[in-house]
């Protein structure tokens, strides 16, 4: 049988560039070694597409405007595959990127421009991260 678990936050994206981090474990107190079974998931508001690649956000304002990543603290990228032995953790840091400058296309300005988060100059925004696990082989 398989598993997964949702990590939940906040955090407030600036249009300059900003990077924020979130760092957690995945711990396995159990008995049996656990696999990976998908890349995590990031997902923002309602899903709007079947997008579902670590970085790609379902929130299109959120995916255009935002790079991100999930890597263990070795700087390796989270993969399928990945196994947590029995009894062990790995710390993890997702980091989400807000694009700025040469990083923003004409069309990218455009929907920034045509959205309330320009008036403020932030988004806030509510992140799940969904990681999924089955048992080693």
């Amino acid at each position: 049988l398989g598993s997964t678990n949702t990590l939940r936050y906040s955090i407030d994206l600036q249009m300059d560039g900003q990077t924020h981090d979130v760092v957690f474990d995945i711990v396995n107190a159990g008995t049996i070694d656990a696999k990976i079974s998908s890349l995590p998931v990031w997902f923002h508001g309602d899903i709007t597409s079947n997008q579902n690649y670590q970085g790609q956000y379902y929130n299109p304002l959120i995916g255009r405007l935002t790079t991100g990543t999930c890597k263990y603290s070795d700087g390796t990228l989270i993969n399928t595959g990945d196994v947590i032995t029995a009894g062990d953790s790995k710390s993890v840091t997702c980091s989400h990127h807000m694009k700025t400058g040469d990083e923003l296309t004409n069309s990218d300005l455009e929907l920034w421009n045509s959205t309330s988060f320009s008036n403020s100059g932030s988004i806030t925004a509510d992140f799940n991260i969904d990681i999924s696990f089955i048992q080693a082989d």
